[in-house]
């Protein structure tokens, strides 16, 4: 069964239980450039990470800093504050730990959709 055939079954369970469907749809096509790092360590913490690696994370990520060139012109020197760096085997991990955060808060809260 593929994702698709999954997705209907989801949604003929709740029209056969006379439940409205509402559907959204999320593009998080540039989220890895929002995640915010101290939300981001901080789900670390709650999923377990040992602190030891939380406080690399923190080390390597605090020291992140940028200047933007354009016409020849370079900015000042800035510090970032948010996304996990592109390009980095560990970023989609890093990127899931901290969604998971957050499917896992809704959910606890009973929002969204579910059959229990």
């Amino acid at each position: 069964m593929d994702d698709d055939d999954d997705d209907r079954s989801t949604v003929d369970h709740f029209i056969s239980h006379n439940s409205n469907v509402f559907a959204a749809c999320l593009d998080i096509s540039k989220a890895f450039d929002k995640v915010n790092h101290y939300k981001l360590f901080s789900s670390l913490c709650k999923t377990g990470v040992p602190l030891d690696v939380v406080h690399v994370l923190i080390n390597w990520y605090g020291k992140l800093c940028a200047v933007v060139r354009w016409n020849g012109v370079c900015s000042n020197l800035f510090v970032i504050h948010s996304g996990v760096r592109q390009g980095s085997t560990l970023s989609p991990s890093l990127f899931s730990v901290f969604i998971n955060v957050l499917i896992n808060s809704l959910y606890n809260n009973g929002v969204g959709c579910r059959s229990d």
